[in-house]
């Protein structure tokens, strides 16, 4: 399926099913100003969903298409290679 969205993003990754309805969903970043929310866009609709908002860190880095620690439930890492430091220079 190809759909768009208008939600600004820094960064993307494919992720598994997380709203069970069958179809492989999106990941969406928006990260920047010192805080990053993930917003999980309907792999079928493109409709955005669930919003995990981390409100003191900028996270650089997504992927979301596996099951790190083996609950059977899609897993979202994030990352950044300067945290916790800030220093981006």
């Amino acid at each position: 399926r190809l759909w768009t969205s208008n939600i600004p993003v820094t960064q993307v990754a494919r992720g598994g099913d997380i709203d069970a309805d069958g179809t492989r969903d999106v990941l969406a970043l928006r990260s920047g100003g010192g805080s990053s929310d993930v917003v999980v866009l309907s792999g079928a609709s493109g409709a955005a969903g669930l919003t995990l908002n981390f409100a003191a860190e900028e996270w650089r880095y997504l992927d979301g298409d596996g099951d790190a620690n083996g609950d059977g439930h899609t897993d979202i890492l994030l990352g950044n290679p300067f945290y916790p430091t800030g220093d981006w220079n």
